[in-house]
């Protein structure tokens, strides 16, 4: 069953993370969600779970669309591979902070490290260094932690 039938429940999560988000369902997107400001398109496809596990993330997006302006975000993600790590790794993080449980730590490491090897990949056109990925995602899962404190 796909998310769609769930649209209004997903929807009230996701605007616990970010009020102004939207979500939409769309067909021609396969493996992968996309945030234009409020607008959050998810394949249709999806399943309810996939959806619920990406709204934390796309909804940082929301946020830093709304926070930098939609030009000047748009223009950073897509023109800096600096700006777009920064923006992704802030993404990610937000997801990390929805997780619980005695493997948090794990899945946390788990996560980051798949999201520096992809930074640092054709999948976003080589953004950062693997490097300069390790560095940025290794500060993020610190930050995390201190916000458990």
């Amino acid at each position: 069953m796909t998310w769609v039938s769930q649209r209004g429940e997903l929807q009230d999560y996701a605007r616990t993370f970010e009020p102004s988000s939207r979500l939409v369902a769309t067909r021609w997107l396969r493996g992968r969600a996309i945030t234009l400001g409020a607008l959050q398109l998810y394949p249709a496809s999806w399943t309810a779970d996939q959806v619920r596990y990406r709204i934390p993330h796309e909804c940082q997006h929301t946020k830093q669309a709304r926070q930098l302006g939609l030009l000047r975000f748009l223009l950073a993600y897509l023109f800096s591979g600096q700006q777009r790590a920064r923006l992704e790794v802030e993404a990610e993080a937000a997801y990390w902070r929805t997780l619980t449980g005695a493997d948090r730590a794990s899945q946390i490491g788990d996560s980051a490290r798949t999201l520096a090897a992809a930074l640092a990949s054709w999948r976003y056109g080589w953004a950062v260094t693997r490097a300069e990925a390790d560095r940025l995602c290794a500060e993020a899962v610190a930050e995390t932690g201190r916000d458990d404190a």
